[in-house]
């Protein structure tokens, strides 16, 4: 800073600079000087005085925009500098901008509020921090209505806001993410689409906005895909960007989401793949409205309401399309949702075709045309389309008439959704085509035709053309519904009438054609006559208005007269006709005036006569008396002959020509005419010219695909796929769907010389080495097309399988070589099998094919490749070891050890390797290994081997710029780092598109490298935001709920940790890496899990040291006293050490004592060293001492208790135990806990505090129940360890005994060594050490884990069920079960059960109920269970009891009256709430032998009856008649006769005889179902003689 002297001189420049700024009246000057300002950093103090700061802010309010926004900058420096005179002053300023944007009209008043917004937020961050939520509440109204420039910055904002204040923004996520889904799925506009990715980019990385977007939004990944395929490179970019912020999703995940996406509401199509996949998404939610429009799915919602019943409209549709006019009026909401193409196929394939040719169907074609068009209807990214397809469909049905009605319920909807989201513009052209297709399906259109009526709103403002075209769709509904409209006639009433009073035009050309509809639609305006004839009657004025419009009035008059009932309306016309009749001259007017007359003589008949007078004497006057017409009717009225004249049919105005030609059409409508077929033509599309292949690029392949494509559409004999031939033209996505279709119509007709020649040129471009991989792709596509078809392609199976593997579509390649290995059973093929199974997560089908050439070869040798493939590098590095061995050294088998060796993270040995490597001169040998020795060195965090080997990677290397980009961010150059990021994106494109075009799964590799990428730019974020705390853990807790989404892989999770790791520590991140531990365990990747071990105590070391050396800011006094402790231990280690040395102490025995043990023989050492963090192998804190005397130091006892779980797994038996009790009753010990009297401490948890008096932060209540409940785990652990002891001992002595008892001897001395009789000698061991008491350890070790966590299921749930098993062997060795036992474990059982099942949440509760049924009823005897079972009884919910009432039923005759009256209790409760689960079994058992079972249910359905009679009353309606269709009268009467029978032969009892047959034989007489009136037909004679001889008998 600037002293003494030229600090005022500096001070005074300033003023003056500013003053200029505010006073000068040239405009560039005052930008001059604020520009100067703003580069002056130098300057802030003194900008920052209060006498400049006023003078800043009267600049805000300068006439030019960009000396506003550099003011903006320039104050948000200065806000550091004096914050309380510019905060003020800043929060005015804030409220004003928000006001602007919210009340200003004109679009460059708040394009400016926003840029001024945001130029605030970028260089005001922390003074905006409190006002994110206020000016997210102004923005976000406004992005779905504004145009593409303002919303564009208004989403730059937003990704601003979320690096500023995340938390503010995320209660606003899902409307944010609405928008950005309307912009990204519906814009044209490709800055607004530039804009919401960044904005989508910006909310995932600080706002934790990941894997929940794929979730709500399904058809985001298809969006984002369509994207990557434009051709900005920018977007491109974003994109990729935006997929890695998303994160990952694990493949079966992501299916999942789809799966109930599409279970949630409607479905909107997506071309992926070159094949219809069904995206669902749901359209009911508020956020969601706005994505229906943008998928072209928002018809008006005012006659569109739900997306949810999309098939079962379609269904319902197709039902009603067979009936004329039968039935209720269809569901327009569920017509109008079937969005859905056609369900008959799936992409071009027909559903159910497997084995079938199904091309030869003639509507095959038609469907899959059809269903093309109506994926580019519902794809906005072909919105330039759909007027072409509407016309090709509209040409597609003329031939067609009755055929297309099986169409009509998706075309309809699917038209209306391309016309609401096209332009206003092209409105009239829909609104044509409509009704010609209206014209084509007549009748058959009725059911779909409800939203069409929408479009006539009489109070819209539209053009005379607009009106036009609806008045002609308006003639061409009444012609095709013979004028019944139905309810819909108000709305077409109301429009022509509106266009009868608006027009005011001097031709009147609208009012006419409105005139003429009313003409065709007189049948139906019974209703409408008081609306319509007086505006008709106006209209005869012909000194006003045109004569046309005159005599059209009266021909309309005419025929509504002749058509509906008038009389009362009869007065007010003949007088204004007479008066016309008198003024006018014109011969036409009068003749059409006399028509008219004479209609209403017809309709009027002797009411007529009052008017004659008046009538004649004008007619006299005009001379027109002698009117033949006239004369004649009046003579007929008079003489009572006059009948009504016939309706005379109206010509539509607009649809003439068209409707004469569909009459003609009318009678194809039985089959579907097959058109001829130029084979010239044809031919000279496929044949590639000299000129295309002079060219050699893929640019003339895909010209020469495209123009044959055309030339098949154009050449099919398929009317329907000729009929998209103009629109084939132009759309590209179109010929992709339509190319398998019409080549085999095409290939149906070519003789075999031509359908090989055709072939032969496929093949011969295929074989271009520039060839695309869309050609390869459609040939793929083309050949399981025909393949499926039953049609054989002239194409070698070898060469299918090479273009899919030239074009990354794995799933076809793998079919080929797998018909090829058929073929041909060449082994060779096998290396190609495995991978491609491995490629596509089809692990066990890989492990197969190992196994089948196992067993089929024994004697094959087998390969390292193999295992590789696999990934069983363990294996694969022994085979590679045992090749060295036999024949010697090659770089080849060298590169496989380094890849296992670098897969199983055993730095150890590759160090040493590549030391050998870049000390040799073979430049090839260090370029292939150069890709491992670079990661390598990025696992070991040693930069000078990242140095040493990045320049050694080949050019071509795809990890290339990756490698640089992270040894740029090592190096904090963060500008090449995202240069190298940038060229990373645009070399992994290509092969993204193409794996993701192949599906989701093949392409999540290149997902998840994408994640990296967007990653390695959060840690550059995260490195610059050293002094903003809150934006590094926004950051990480992304990074954690990210981590959540992935695959469950140890390689992808290692990969992302080693990247964090650049910035986070791992012992600072200890859950998730205790989680990546815990993965390698279970995975069984020992090495990598110890390595991982040792890299955190290798962390904690290095931090301890930190902290107490002061080099890091010690934020609580607890991390101090963890760090002292720290290096007290490990001094106090280091002495024994050498006091161990000294006195050359030997191995203690492993009978030792616990706490005085040290234990490590058999694990890895690292080195020792109290200096320097960030040392390498070799040269490390822990190379001197074992991981278990590290462990001993170690001040995380969740990393112990994982270290400790992973030497159990690594069967280190006996000394995990061991370690396990000694850090149990360490931090017992800490904490003040006797296993022994658990009770005691329960007490002391909750009365410690008021007893000592200290209080306690929340922050220390947490860590101390965390630590109560990490106890717990390791007191579970015990238990759990030593059950599974106990059983291995107790197996193994049982097995000895049996081998005692068959005198067989059993040799162990081989498998002294082997794992497993390792395993059986520290079992044997831990079983001695514990000896007789070993139950005792059981029971406190679960009692003591319940005390200390009282919410964990585990101990519950396990202690309960070691009380059983105690109660169960108990019960086995004892008759009687005494009192001491009941309380000791019965009581505690049930307790436990209780306990478990209430803790339970997502778990299965079954077998926990099922026990604890079992353990109540055989102990129901005792009161103290009763008692028990009665308190526990309102612990858990109702619900639970649902799954085992069978069972509660089975056991209600148990002769206990209090467990009896808790049964109907529970059976009561759950029947109140739950009542269709509980009353069919209790009619069943109400039905039953056992009488104490029977009447408890008869109480319980009484109790049931006062609640809900009427659903019990019907409940047993049902149970009664399901019982009687189960019993059939044959099987009836058979066991009631062989019964009868017994009684009376063998009992010589006849007195029950008669009580049991005579029931029956009434019930005969009054058959009620089928099967009781065929047996009374069949039997009813003969058993009405035995009825009459049993009376007798017994009379």
């Amino acid at each position: 800073m600037i002293a003494g002297a030229g600090f005022e001189v500096t001070s005074e420049v300033v003023q003056r600079l500013i003053a200029l700024a505010v006073t000068d009246i040239d405009s560039d000057v005052r930008l001059m000087a604020v520009r100067m300002l703003e580069k002056g950093h130098c300057f802030d103090f003194h900008m920052g005085k209060t006498q400049n700061i006023q003078a800043l802010f009267l600049l805000l309010n300068d006439e030019t925009f960009e000396v506003r926004l550099t003011v903006i900058s320039i104050i948000g420096r200065v806000v550091n500098v004096n914050p309380s005179h510019v905060m003020p002053l800043m929060r005015r300023l804030i409220v004003q901008l928000l006001t602007q944007l919210e009340s200003a009209c004109a679009i460059h008043e708040r394009d400016e509020s926003t840029q001024m917004i945001m130029m605030l937020v970028l260089s005001a961050n922390h003074s905006v921090h409190p006002y994110v939520s206020d000016i997210l509440r102004t923005i976000l109204p406004r992005i779905d209505d504004g145009p593409p420039q303002l919303v564009s910055k208004l989403f730059d904002t937003i990704a601003a806001l979320a690096q500023v204040n995340s938390n503010a923004l995320m209660p606003y996520s899902n409307r944010i993410l609405a928008s950005i889904m309307q912009t990204l799925g519906g814009s044209t506009s490709w800055q607004k689409c530039m804009s919401a990715l960044k904005a989508l980019s910006s909310c995932a990385s600080y706002c934790s906005m990941v894997i929940d977007p794929y979730t709500q939004y399904p058809q985001l990944f298809a969006i984002l895909l369509r994207l990557l395929k434009t051709e900005s490179d920018d977007i491109k970019e974003e994109t990729m960007r935006v997929i890695g912020a998303l994160g990952a999703v694990d493949p079966h995940t992501h299916k999942d989401m789809l799966h109930h996406g599409f279970a949630r509401g409607g479905s909107t199509v997506y071309n992926i793949s070159g094949h219809s996949q069904t995206l669902a998404f749901s359209g009911t939610s508020k956020d969601n409205k706005a994505v229906n429009g943008m998928n072209s799915n928002n018809i008006n919602n005012e006659f569109i309401s739900g997306a949810n019943t999309a098939r079962q409209g379609s269904l319902l549709s197709k039902k009603r399309c067979g009936k004329r006019h039968g039935g209720p009026p269809p569901n327009v909401m569920t017509v109008f949702n079937s969005e859905m193409p056609r369900e008959s196929l799936v992409g071009d394939i027909q559903v159910g075709s497997y084995g079938t040719t199904f091309t030869n169907d003639p509507s095959y074609f038609t469907s899959v045309s059809v269903n093309a068009l109506l994926q580019i209807l519902n794809s906005t990214e072909d919105a330039k389309s759909h007027l072409l397809a509407v016309q090709a469909l509209n040409t597609m049905f003329a031939p067609l008439q009755n055929i297309c009605g099986q169409y009509l319920d998706s075309v309809v909807p699917a038209i209306l959704r391309a016309m609401k989201a096209a332009p206003p513009e092209t409105a009239e052209s829909y609104i044509e085509r409509l009704g010609r297709l209206v014209g084509i399906a007549r009748q058959l259109i009725r059911p779909y035709l409800e939203p069409l009526f929408e479009l006539f709103d009489f109070e819209a403002v539209i053009s005379e053309q607009h009106q036009n075209v609806l008045i002609s769709l308006i003639e061409v509904m009444v012609e095709a519904l013979s004028g019944n409209l139905g309810h819909n006639t108000n709305k077409i009433v109301s429009f022509l009438i509106s266009v009868l009073d608006h027009d005011l035009s001097k031709t009147r050309r609208q009012a006419l054609n409105a005139i003429h509809a009313l003409q065709i639609l007189s049948p139906s305006l019974d209703n409408y006559i008081f609306l319509i004839i007086p505006r008709l009657v106006a209209l005869l004025n012909p000194e006003t208005l045109p004569m046309t419009v005159v005599i059209k009035s009266l021909e309309a008059i005419q025929s509504i007269v002749s058509s509906v009932g008038c009389k009362s309306f009869a007065s007010r016309i003949i007088n204004v006709l007479v008066r016309l009749l008198q003024t006018t001259s014109d011969l036409e007017l009068q003749t059409s005036i006399i028509d008219t007359l004479c209609i209403l003589m017809e309709q009027l008949q002797d009411e007529f006569t009052l008017f004659m007078p008046t009538i004649n004497a004008i007619m006299k006057k005009c001379r027109l008396a002698d009117n033949h017409k006239y004369e004649r009717y009046s003579r007929l009225l008079f003489t009572g002959k006059l009948e009504p004249m016939q309706k005379q049919h109206v010509q539509p105005l607009f649809q003439g020509e068209s409707s004469q030609k569909d009459s003609l059409l009318g009678a194809i409508a039985s089959e579907i005419p097959q058109l001829n077929v130029d084979i010239n033509q044809l031919r000279n599309s496929w044949i590639i010219q000299q000129q295309q292949q002079q060219q050699g690029s893929s640019i003339s392949m895909m010209r020469w695909l495209d123009n044959f494509t055309i030339e098949l559409i154009s050449q099919s004999p398929s009317p329907a796929i000729r009929a998209c031939k103009e629109l084939a033209q132009s759309n590209q996505s179109l010929r992709s769907k339509l190319f398998n279709a019409a080549f085999v119509s095409c290939w149906t007709v070519l003789s075999v010389e031509y359908q090989k020649e055709v072939f032969d040129s496929l093949q011969e471009v295929a074989a271009q080495a520039y060839v695309p991989a869309d050609i390869l792709q459609t040939i793929l596509s083309l050949a399981g097309f025909m393949e499926r078809d039953g049609k054989v392609i002239p194409i070698n199976l070898k060469l299918l399988g090479q273009y899919a593997d030239r074009c990354h579509a794995l799933a076809k390649e793998l079919h080929y070589k797998e018909e090829e290995w058929t073929m041909e059973g060449d082994y060779d093929t096998i290396t190609q099998l495995i991978q491609l199974n491995q490629s596509l997560d089809l692990h066990d089908s890989a492990i197969g094919m190992l196994n089948y050439v196992r067993k089929e070869q024994p004697d094959i040798e087998e390969s390292a490749e193999w295992y590789t493939r696999l990934e069983r590098w363990d294996d694969a590095l022994k085979i590679y070891r045992q090749e060295e061995a036999e024949f010697g050294y090659s770089s080849t088998n060298l590169i496989g050890q380094i890849q296992c060796l670098y897969k199983v993270c055993d730095w150890e040995s590759l160090v040493p390797i590549y030391d050998r490597i870049w000390q040799s001169s073979d430049s090839n040998l260090q370029s292939a290994a150069a890709m491992i020795g670079t990661n390598m060195a990025w696992a070991m965090n040693d930069i000078d081997r990242m140095v040493t080997y990045l320049p050694m990677l080949p050019s071509d290397s795809r990890d290339k710029s990756l490698s640089r980009a992270l040894l740029a961010v090592y190096q904090n150059q963060f500008d090449n780092a995202r240069a190298y990021i940038r060229s990373a994106r645009a070399e992994m494109h290509n092969n993204l598109v193409s794996y993701l075009t192949e599906s989701y799964g093949r392409g999540y590799m290149q997902v998840f490298r994408c994640q990296m990428l967007t990653e390695l730019e959060e840690v550059i974020s995260y490195k610059l935001a050293v002094n903003n705390r809150e934006r590094q853990v926004a950051i990480t807790n992304t990074w954690h709920k990210r981590l959540d989404g992935i695959r469950q892989d140890v390689g992808m999770w290692q990969k992302l940790l080693r990247l964090r790791s650049m910035v986070l520590r791992p012992i600072l991140d200890l859950d998730t890496w205790i989680k990546y531990v815990n993965m390698c365990r279970t995975s069984n990747r020992m090495k990598i899990a110890r390595r991982a071990i040792h890299l955190l105590l290798e962390d904690e070391a290095n931090f301890m040291d930190e902290v107490n050396s002061g080099q890091i800011e010690v934020v609580s006094s607890r991390l101090l006293e963890q760090a002292q402790e720290y290096v007290r231990l490990r001094d106090l280690q280091h002495q024994q050490q050498q006091e161990q040395q000294q006195q050359q102490q030997q191995t203690l025995s492993c009978h030792s004592s616990i706490v005085e043990s040290q234990w490590g023989g058999q694990s890895r050492k690292f080195s020792v060293s109290s200096a320097s963090s960030g040392s390498q192998i070799g040269n490390s804190p822990l190379d001197s001492i074992s991981l278990d005397a590290a462990i001993n130091l170690c001040q995380h006892p969740a990393l112990v208790y994982m270290y400790l779980k992973f030497k159990w797994a690594a069967n280190e038996h006996r000394e995990a135990f061991q370690m396990l009790e000694m850090f149990t009753n360490n931090y017992s010990a800490r904490i003040g806990f006797d296993s022994r009297n658990p009770e005691a401490f329960d007490y002391q948890i909750y009365s410690y505090p008021l007893t000592n008096g200290n209080k306690y932060s929340d922050e220390d209540k947490a860590e101390r129940t965390h630590m109560h409940r990490l106890l717990a785990r390791f007191y579970f652990r015990r238990g759990e360890w030593l059950r599974n002891v106990q059983q291995s001992v107790t197996l193994a002595e049982e097995s000895h005994a049996k081998a005692r008892i068959s005198s067989s001897v059993v040799s162990t001395s081989s498998d002294a060594n082997s794992a497993e009789a390792q395993a059986a000698e520290d079992f044997r061991f831990l079983y001695q050490l514990k000896g007789d008491h070993i139950d005792e350890f059981i029971l406190e070790s679960y009692r003591a884990a319940t005390i200390l966590d009282e919410m964990s299921y585990k101990a519950w749930h396990q202690l309960a069920v070691w009380h059983y098993s105690e109660t169960q062997k108990y019960g086995t060795e004892h008759a009687d079960v005494s009192e001491d036992i009941v309380e000791s474990h019965v009581v505690p059982a049930v307790h436990g059960f209780f306990r478990a099942i209430q803790l339970s949440m997502g778990f299965t509760t079954l077998q926990d109920m099922l026990r604890l049924l079992t353990v109540w009823f055989n102990y129901a005897q005792h009161k103290r269970v009763v008692e028990t079972v009665q308190t526990e009884l309102n612990s858990i919910s109702l619900q639970m009891w649902i799954q085992v009432i069978p069972q509660i039923l089975a056991r209600a005759h148990i002769q206990h009256e209090s467990t009896v009256e808790l049964i109907k209790r529970i059976l009561v409760e759950v029947g109140k709430l739950h009542p269709n689960a509980v009353l069919f079994p209790l009619y069943v058992a109400a039905r039953g032998d056992n009488e104490d079972r029977v009447r408890v249910s008869k109480t319980v359905l009484a109790s049931l009856h006062e609640f809900s009679p009427e659903l019990v009353e019907e409940t047993e309606v049902v149970s009664r008649e399901l019982i009687r269709i189960t019993l059939l009268s044959h099987e009836i009467w058979h066991d009631a006769l062989e019964y009868t029978a017994k009684m009376y032969f063998e009992l010589n009892n006849d007195e029950d005889i008669q009580g049991i047959l005579m029931p029956l034989h009434e019930k005969l007489k009054s058959p009620e179902t089928f099967d009781e009136y065929y047996f009374s037909q069949a039997f009813g004679k003969t058993l009405a003689m035995a009825e009459q001889y049993m009376k007798k008998y017994f009379s």
